[in-house]
């Protein structure tokens, strides 16, 4: 008892440094989203996913939503490390674009992930705000950062009803497969490590955050809804645990290794490919009078070939060879990514709207009733 006593006032002031260092990165951080983003008091708690800044906040139903009303312009560079300004706007639905309801021009519906979120892309440099440019349609653009296929068909079966869209397109990527299958993403080096929805193998939703470890799941969850230093804090060391995984080539062990190894010799991703498969004859079922398109992000194997094939399974039009025009290009020296080698720069963006246009004029799309 008098060693505790002796040594209690050393332990009030480590405990009362910690507190107070908490309190003060809280305030700093809150106070940082405010006045930078002018968000992150009260309930618009901010998250900022990996490298990208991707704005989002936590969503009981959506495991996480895109800002709504978000005006930011911000200086970024490609991979080459061009700066350039980035103008990025999002509607009160979260929209990056949302054309006329009420119109007589034909009406595109575009859903996808962080490649249709584009936040390092003025709305106008995206290729959707390309394609709005340049061909005689309304365009109604929404990307959520590290969204998997069940929270794209969510915002689908929101918004679809209120669009009324002639035309629906559709971007894969192939970490969909990832964030298709708890397991898959519970083991893969990009994990945001947020609450989502998924979808089980019988068709049933339920919610969990891709953690096997349940009691760092329930941490990493309160300190997602509680605490934007910490989830800032926790943000970057995921980012520096991609970066060392890379470098170390420690890929082979992780989902995103296995299923290039693997493919569908693996349980898991059989079991991906068939849930994904539900999700679009789900949004192909929502949408039975409305065209589908459908294109992938990257050409990574045997995703892009799966993508294909569910595509043809549930009637949907994929538009093949668009990564691969993008790949082309940059081997012919066009900086098409992002500063973070992953996500297209703004000439990576107009490569994809060129090739999807072109796949709109062939096939005489916007002809058709």
């Amino acid at each position: 008892m008098v060693k505790i006593r002796r040594f209690a006032p050393y332990i009030l002031t480590v405990f009362a440094t910690v507190v107070i260092f908490l309190i003060s990165g809280e305030l700093f951080t809150r106070g940082y989203h405010y006045f930078v983003y002018k968000y992150g008091c009260g309930k618009d708690r901010v998250s900022i996913i990996q490298e990208n800044r991707c704005l989002v906040v936590l969503d009981e139903k959506m495991g996480w939503r895109v800002i709504e009303n978000y005006r930011f312009n911000s200086m970024k560079k490609d991979a080459a490390g061009r700066r350039y300004l980035a103008k990025v706007e999002t509607n009160r639905y979260g929209f990056r674009e949302f054309g006329a309801i009420y119109t007589t021009k034909k009406k595109i519906l575009l859903i996808g992930d962080s490649f249709t979120n584009a936040s390092q892309i003025s709305n106008d440099k995206t290729y959707y705000g390309i394609i709005k440019n340049i061909l005689p349609v309304e365009v109604f653009a929404y990307g959520g950062g590290g969204y998997g296929t069940l929270q794209e068909y969510m915002i689908l079966d929101e918004y679809v009803d209120v669009i009324k869209p002639d035309i629906i397109i559709w971007q894969y990527c192939s970490n969909d497969f990832i964030n298709n299958d708890y397991d898959l993403e519970a083991n893969a080096v990009q994990n945001n490590s947020m609450r989502r929805p998924c979808l089980d193998i019988n068709g049933s939703i339920y919610y969990d955050i891709p953690i096997k470890n349940k009691t760092l799941a329930k941490l990493r969850e309160f300190i997602n809804s509680h605490s934007q230093f910490l989830c800032a804090i926790l943000g970057r060391m995921d980012t520096l645990m991609l970066i060392l995984h890379s470098n170390k080539n420690d890929m082979k062990s992780s989902s995103e290794g296995i299923i290039a190894s693997e493919g569908s010799k693996n349980a898991a991703f059989r079991r991906s490919e068939i849930i994904t498969c539900r999700l679009m004859k789900m949004a192909r079922d929502r949408c039975r009078n409305i065209r589908m398109l459908a294109f992938s992000s990257n050409m990574d194997s045997p995703c892009y070939e799966t993508f294909k094939r569910i595509s043809r399974l549930n009637n949907i039009e994929f538009m093949d060879g668009i990564p691969q025009a993008v790949d082309r290009s940059e081997q012919g020296g066009v900086v098409t990514r992002a500063a973070d080698n992953g996500h297209w720069s703004e000439s990576g963006h107009k490569i994809v709207a060129e090739e999807i246009i072109k796949y709109i004029k062939e096939n005489n799309i916007l002809s058709q009733d």
